[in-house]
């Protein structure tokens, strides 16, 4: 729960306490009896609100959740700057994985976050102090220590061209001493930072500008409580990037470009969703390294007598639409099943799903629920199809699944968020797997759940066609990424001052 002063932390121990027990509707009533009571000033109106979002949080209601959060973020009074840079971040996370908010919607709500950094002191550049032999390329992160993003930036780190390039990796959070990933970095770049917690973004900042950092690299962005975003906008380097860890744009005007591809936002469509210049790869703007557990050899597939539908996101991504779809595959598919294993542990998560999937019309005995745990690779083993969820799609949960040979049956949309799986998909040549409508998305898993031998033919050719991919090109995908480093610094060179 978000605490706030002393005096606001006394006063709602016995709500706090009922949270840390994880009984988020004793904390709520209790919480509800307090406010009626009149017991809290104006100035910690804001914490109350963020208490009734954590509270609903807890309850698997986005929509409260989200609602609370976002009178939190407008409540300006007593509350710090950073604070409400903080929350706004987590909402600009949050309100992907629903699926109420309109492209428009939630484009200004990306743009607000330029508001709060109007006063922020940002540093000036000129070319003087970027004329090095090599290109100094900044990576700015949460941590560089093993997680779902080293998924997706090792490459950065280990296949780049150091005669042409220096890397410089900035981590905001401390990493275990015996974390294996922040090592093999150190051995590779020029620099790798574990910077304390009690350092301020204006601190950070001062850093990446004494490095003389050209390129800065937001990997982050809104990402893990939006540190990074703050970092980026004191505009620390001459030219920076954000993409990666984040779906959406950062709303910053100080960030130049925003990684994408060509699948993500055709060229000519999506650009008004961005504060920064899209940066558009011919492939994928994914690199895929898978880390060792998945790398684990995969069984030979053999067909069941009945079709199991799998899973493997964060259950917050699945909506109500999302599970009415699945009830319908279900019903059209005779004996088929659906396990759902949580990607990542959330208190009443599991709770939460089996209510709405009950909802939703799915009978108990025809789902599995699992919660999140560290050998869930060894599930895909069990599964014949994925179905993937919408808004919010998967990025590392659909290349675990074409990486273990698994289909990929996913809805996407308009906006860049909406379309990872459809880029991945497209990049492996699967792109009859990909749906542009609830019902075109249900017929593509009835029909290929009904097709034993089509079934089998992609189980046998996934792994292969996946690996050769430009999704796991890593020396492919460094060469597209540093033409475009070159690119765009030799732009700034030659535009500076005009």
């Amino acid at each position: 729960m978000i605490l706030g002063t002393a005096a606001f932390n006394a006063k709602i121990k016995e709500v706090s306490d009922l949270y840390q027990a994880e009984k988020p509707r004793l904390a709520l009533d209790r919480l509800r009896r307090m406010v009626d009571r009149g017991v809290f000033t104006p100035e910690e109106q804001w914490q109350v609100y963020n208490c009734y979002s954590n509270c609903y949080y807890r309850l698997f209601d986005l929509d409260r959740q989200l609602e609370y959060l976002w009178l939190s973020i407008n409540t300006t009074l007593g509350q710090s700057l950073r604070e409400q840079q903080t929350a706004l971040s987590d909402y600009l996370m949050l309100i992907h994985y629903s699926d109420k908010f309109t492209d428009e919607l939630m484009r200004s709500r990306h743009f607000c976050y330029d508001e709060l950094t109007r006063t922020t002191e940002t540093f000036a550049h000129e070319p003087t102090r970027h004329r090095h032999r090599r290109i100094r390329i900044g990576y700015l992160a949460d941590t560089f220590a093993e997680n779902v993003s080293s998924y997706f930036t090792l490459q950065f780190f280990t296949d780049y061209d150091p005669s042409r390039f220096e890397i410089y990796c900035y981590g905001l959070r401390p990493w275990a001493e015996d974390a294996i990933l922040p090592k093999l970095i150190g051995e590779r770049v020029q620099k790798i930072v574990s910077i304390p917690r009690s350092a301020t973004p204006k601190e950070i900042a001062d850093l990446i500008y004494a490095d003389e950092i050209d390129i800065l690299f937001d990997l982050e962005v809104h990402n893990a409580g939006g540190k990074t975003v703050m970092v980026a906008s004191h505009k620390p380097a001459p030219v920076q990037i954000a993409g990666i860890g984040f779906m959406n744009t950062s709303g910053l005007r100080v960030n130049d470009y925003f990684l994408s591809d060509v699948y993500l936002d055709p060229v000519g469509e999506h650009d008004e969703d961005f504060s920064e210049e899209l940066i558009r790869l011919p492939h994928s703007h994914f690199c895929f390294n898978p880390l060792a557990a998945m790398r684990h050899p995969m069984p030979p597939y053999r067909p069941k007598d009945y079709v199991l539908f799998a899973g493997f996101n964060n259950f917050f991504k699945i909506t109500d639409a999302m599970l009415a779809a699945w009830a319908e595959i279900l019903r059209e598919v005779p004996g088929s099943k659906l396990l759902l294993k949580n990607s990542m542990h959330r208190t009443g998560a599991l709770k939460g799903i089996r209510k709405k999937a009950a909802r939703a019309g799915i009978p108990k005995e025809r789902l599995i629920i699992e919660d999140a745990s560290g050998d869930y690779v060894y599930k895909y083993a069990e599964a014949d199809i994925i179905l993937d969820t919408y808004p919010y799609t998967g990025g590392a949960t659909t290349c675990d699944a074409l990486y273990r040979g698994l289909p990929v049956v996913s809805l996407s949309g308009s906006r860049h968020g909406t379309r990872f799986s459809y880029s991945l998909l497209q990049n492996t040549g699967l792109g009859e797997l990909c749906a542009a409508t609830v019902d075109e998305y249900v017929n593509i898993a009835v029909t290929l759940a009904k097709d034993k031998n089509r079934l089998q033919k992609l189980h046998d050719e996934i792994p292969g066609r996946f690996k050769a991919s430009p999704v796991m090109n890593y020396k492919g995908y460094m060469q597209e990424i540093e033409a475009v480093y070159l690119k765009i610094w030799e732009k700034w060179l030659n535009g500076y001052g005009k």
